[in-house]
């Protein structure tokens, strides 16, 4: 990327231009991660001070808290600076990200033909369910929710599936950081419950959030698995438990779960 397509280098140089909801030293960081990416080699504090027109002190104290998160690494021998392994993860989960919703889009649009309710894909970040892509339906009553919104992972059939396949020690630091907060009478609050009724969902293969996070929606989630066989997401129907009865599940739930496995393949799983 050249300086002149650099965004965080431009707001840099015309900070008229930015707006007042910004933070000035975020830009600068962001600014420093950007001449260090367009940068053939590594780059010290002088040429980086002048290239931007900052203090070196200002540079210095950048670039040791970018070097907290590993965003930025110093060549002990040059005493000079690149970019860090963290952004190369960032990157990869970008394109995984990317990758995937490519590649269940048309097996999520099938699905919703086949059920008529929201389908939804989502992954577990930190402690919250975020839904990737949404797939929506034109019926009275539809749940609703937007791409990149945040949902409980203990009450919600994505999350719950998420966290049935996950392993034990990131179950049981969730557990430890959540606190079990009661949204309809169906909430599993109990720690000890929870973990038996994931149990069980990992045993069936789907989970069924009936009215734990909102009364009156049910959902059915199921597991997307990558080509190392790893969970790396979710996919769920919803939909007003007038339209989701029992009856309705027990249609949907093989299908759900074939979807699931179709995506999973499609990304490389052999299982």
């Amino acid at each position: 990327m050249s300086k002149e397509n650099s965004p965080s280098i431009r707001a840099l140089n015309n900070p008229t231009q930015v707006g007042e909801e910004t933070i000035t030293a975020v830009i600068r960081a962001l600014a420093i991660l950007d001449l260090l990416g367009q940068s053939e080699g590594e780059l010290g504090i002088t040429e980086i001070s002048q290239r931007l027109s900052l203090q070196k002190s200002t540079v210095f104290r950048l670039l040791n808290t970018l070097m907290v998160g590993e965003y930025v690494r110093q060549n002990p021998a040059t005493k000079k600076y690149y970019l860090g392994t963290h952004l190369l993860r960032l990157g990869m989960t970008v394109l995984n990200q990317i990758e995937l919703r490519k590649v269940a889009q048309p097996y999520l649009r099938e699905l919703m033909a086949v059920c008529n309710e929201v389908i939804h894909l989502g992954i577990l970040e930190q402690n919250e369910v975020i839904y990737i892509d949404k797939i929506d339906v034109d019926r009275p009553l539809s749940m609703v929710s937007r791409i990149g919104g945040k949902s409980p992972w203990y009450c919600t059939g994505l999350g719950k599936v998420l966290l049935a396949f996950s392993p034990p020690a990131v179950l049981e630091e969730l557990l430890s950081k959540t606190k079990l907060v009661q949204f309809t009478p169906n909430t599993i609050t109990d720690p000890a419950r929870l973990v038996e009724h994931l149990k069980q969902i990992q045993a069936q293969g789907y989970a069924i959030d009936d009215e734990e996070h909102e009364l009156g929606i049910r959902c059915v989630g199921v597991p997307i698995r990558d080509y190392q066989g790893s969970v790396i997401a979710a996919l769920s129907v919803s939909g007003p438990t007038l339209r989701m009865t029992q009856d309705k599940l027990k249609q949907i739930i093989p299908v759900i779960i074939n979807t699931g496995n179709r995506i999973s393949k499609a990304l490389g799983y052999m299982g």
